[in-house]
C-alpha cells in the first residue's frame, strides 16, 4: 500500500476569473473559486440585499472573490447584516470569522454539534484523543498524522467564530423556511420557499455522499430522512451548494438515495476487517490523502464505528 502524500492536499491557484453571479428571482446565486483539488467552486446566496447564506473558502481567493460576487449582485461586504450558515464545512464556511470581524454582522446557524469535519478531524476534539481513536479503527503510524492532521487545502482550522443565535426548524430568514437537512453534517440545514429549495450539501446525483462520522449516532439515517424530508417538500427547483440549479429535483433525490445504497453494498462487500483496512481496499494504492479520508468517514458511519 502506498505512503500517502500530503502534498497532495495542497491548494490550488484559482482566482476572479470564476466568480459569477446569476439571478434566480429573488435571490442571487454567487458562485465562488475554491482551492481545493477537486472541487473548483462552491455557491453561496444573496437572500436579500442584507443576508448572506454561507460565504465560501478563507483559503485562495477569499474575501476578494466574495467582495467580487456580491458587486456584481449591486451589493457590497458593508451592506450584508446576518451572515447564516447552512452548515460547517470549510468549502461552506471557513471565512466566516474574517467575514464577521470585517463587516460586524450577526452570525447565524443550525443547532448542532459545532464541527466542521469528522471526529478523526476535528481540529476542537484533543489531537491525543484524535489519535488514539484512529488507532483502535486501525490507521498505522506511518498514515496518522496525515489521516488527522492535514486538512485538504489547508483549510478548516481558521478561527470558528461563535453564532449570535441558533436556529431551530421552522424559523424563517429573509421569508425562507429552514429546513433540518443533517447526515453530510451534524449542523446543516436547508431553506425552503415553498417553491425552491437551497440544499447546501444534501443531495448530489449519483455522488458518493461525505457523511461526517464521529459525532451522531447515525449519520446514515439522518442523511436518508433529509432526503426524505425534502423530497416531501416537492420542490420545483433544487439549489446546491455545489453546481447549477436543477430542475429535477425528484431524480436528484432518488439518484442520491441510490448513492448511498451503493456505498453500504461496497463497503460490504469490501469485506471483514477493522474501518482502515476496508477503507483501503475500497480506494486502493492511491498516495492521495484526500480519498482516505473521506472514504474512512464513510466506512465508519456504515459500520458504526465498530470495525
Amino acid at each position: 500500500m502506498a505512503t500517502l502524500d500530503p502534498r497532495l492536499l495542497a491548494p490550488r491557484e484559482r482566482g476572479l476569473e470564476l466568480v459569477r453571479a446569476d439571478d434566480l428571482g429573488g435571490l442571487w446565486s454567487l458562485r465562488l473559486p475554491l482551492a481545493y483539488p477537486r472541487t473548483r467552486s462552491v455557491n453561496v446566496f444573496l437572500l436579500d440585499r442584507h443576508t448572506l447564506l454561507d460565504c465560501g473558502s478563507a483559503v485562495g481567493a477569499g474575501i476578494a472573490a466574495l467582495e467580487r460576487a456580491l458587486e456584481l449582485a449591486g451589493a457590497r461586504l458593508q451592506d450584508i447584516r446576518t451572515l447564516v450558515l447552512s452548515h460547517l464545512h470549510a468549502d461552506h464556511a471557513s471565512l466566516a470569522g474574517a467575514f464577521v470581524e470585517r463587516t460586524g454582522c450577526e452570525l447565524l446557524r443550525f443547532e448542532g454539534p459545532d464541527t466542521n469535519i469528522d471526529r478523526l478531524r476535528e481540529p476542537t476534539i484533543d489531537r491525543a484523543e484524535r489519535a488514539a481513536l484512529a488507532r483502535v479503527h486501525g490507521i498505522p503510524e506511518r498514515d496518522l498524522e496525515v489521516m488527522i492532521d492535514f486538512p485538504l487545502a489547508d483549510d478548516g482550522l481558521q478561527p470558528r467564530p461563535p453564532a449570535d443565535a441558533l436556529l431551530r426548524p421552522g424559523d424563517t430568514i429573509a421569508g425562507w423556511q429552514v429546513i433540518p437537512a443533517t447526515g453530510h453534517s451534524p449542523n446543516q440545514m436547508a431553506l425552503w420557499d415553498g417553491t425552491r429549495v437551497i440544499g447546501a450539501d444534501a443531495a448530489y446525483p449519483g455522488l458518493v455522499p461525505y457523511l461526517e462520522w464521529g459525532h451522531t449516532p447515525d449519520p446514515i439515517a439522518e442523511y436518508e430522512a433529509t432526503l426524505d424530508r425534502l423530497e416531501e417538500l416537492s420542490p420545483a427547483l433544487y439549489l446546491s451548494g455545489h453546481g447549477p440549479p436543477d430542475d429535477d429535483p425528484p431524480g436528484r433525490f432518488a439518484s442520491a438515495r441510490a448513492a448511498v445504497a451503493e456505498m453500504q453494498r461496497a463497503v460490504a462487500a469490501a469485506g471483514d476487517g477493522n474501518a482502515w483496512e476496508i477503507t483501503c481496499r475500497l480506494t486502493g494504492d492511491d498516495p492521495d490523502p484526500e480519498p482516505r479520508q473521506t472514504w474512512m468517514s464513510r466506512v465508519l458511519c456504515v459500520t458504526r464505528g465498530e470495525r
